[in-house]
């Protein structure tokens, strides 16, 4: 398995939703459905909110919201906007069929940044390893990056 995947969610309504966060995530929890192979096979459909992360097996981890609007390439495509880098609480563990965000690393950070590609708004989330605050997908304890794309996010229940 490649350790770098792309997650991408879907923004919808989450852009500018109460401006009360530069980036794509707010305080709302909104679940998204898994469109890439690797998210499909490791963390399913997630749910995501500026305090928390959940997983399709029910695994969640608390975030600390570290830096809100922070340049830089965070879907090492260029594409990506300003990002939000988050603290992990703690390492998920073994996600679906096994799987975890670092393969045998530790998931450390998570950047959420949004795009829109071929006319559909995206969410990339990186996963990074290490003790250092990621500065960009081309950093060397990126680990982990997941593709979702949801039109339609559905708040959590």
């Amino acid at each position: 398995m490649h350790s770098r995947t792309t997650l991408l969610l879907s923004l919808g309504s989450l852009l500018c939703a109460g401006g009360a966060s530069a980036g794509p995530v707010t305080d709302s929890a909104m679940t998204y459905e898994a469109a890439s192979r690797t998210a499909e096979s490791i963390t399913g459909p997630v749910t995501l909110s500026q305090s928390s992360i959940a997983f399709g097996n029910g695994a969640s981890v608390a975030l600390k919201l570290v830096e809100d609007g922070v340049g830089g390439s965070w879907d090492g495509l260029d594409g990506s906007g300003p990002g939000q880098i988050f603290e992990l609480a703690g390492d998920p563990g073994a996600l679906l069929n096994g799987n975890t965000l670092c393969g045998p690393g530790t998931a450390s950070y998570l950047v959420a940044s949004a795009a829109t590609r071929y006319g559909m708004k995206t969410l990339t989330l990186a996963v990074f390893q290490g003790d250092t605050v990621p500065t960009g997908a081309d950093g060397a304890d990126l680990c982990g990056t997941y593709g979702y794309d949801a039109d339609d996010p559905r708040p959590a229940r």
